[in-house]
């Protein structure tokens, strides 16, 4: 079933925001999945040294992460996310915790993983989150839970995958590839 409903401001925190704005018109589930080609490329530049790529160990800044643990990140970011939706889809009511994203990279363990490996193991929870939203009907799409001390909804959390991991592949284009 796509889904080609917008979230709106009312159902996700203004922090949010600019990840749902980088989520482009139509079938976000088709999006998602074209989101993985983009993904698999920027991984196997990431690999490469020199021109063009800067390998995996790269920070473009004194104390940001590197390559491997920018797409660690977002892999471990996007598990959480799909956790908290399938909890609140099905009404669970417990208000759902932060995480702190430092500490998972410290305890990530990215450096054991390429960037390819990281960007394969990505496109396999994808396509298992993808199948996820599908399955949920309007009425879990709608369905609004307590997540960071925040009001917001399924479909919102939605937006909100595709949308963290849009931005995060942006940064790896303009302060790592470029």
């Amino acid at each position: 079933m796509p889904i080609t409903t917008r979230a709106r401001p009312d159902e996700y925190a203004a922090f949010y925001a600019d990840y749902i704005s980088l989520v482009p018109p139509g079938d976000l589930l088709a999006a998602m999945i074209a989101q993985i080609d983009e993904l698999h490329v920027l991984a196997v530049r990431a690999e490469e040294p020199g021109p063009g790529g800067c390998g995996p160990d790269f920070r473009y800044a004194e104390g940001k992460w590197t390559l491997r643990e920018l797409f660690r990140h977002v892999e471990e970011t996007e598990r959480v996310l799909a956790y908290r939706a399938l909890r609140i889809a099905r009404g669970d009511p417990t208000p759902l915790p932060g995480f702190d994203q430092d500490v998972f990279i410290e305890g990530g363990a990215a450096d054991l993983r390429s960037p390819s490996e990281i960007a394969t193991a990505m496109e396999h929870l994808r396509h298992a989150n993808v199948s996820l939203f599908a399955a949920f009907d309007d009425d879990a799409l709608a369905r609004r839970g307590r997540m960071w001390d925040k009001d917001g909804t399924v479909l919102a959390v939605l937006h909100i995958v595709y949308g963290h991991a849009a931005h995060h592949l942006r940064v790896v284009e303009e302060r790592y590839l470029s």
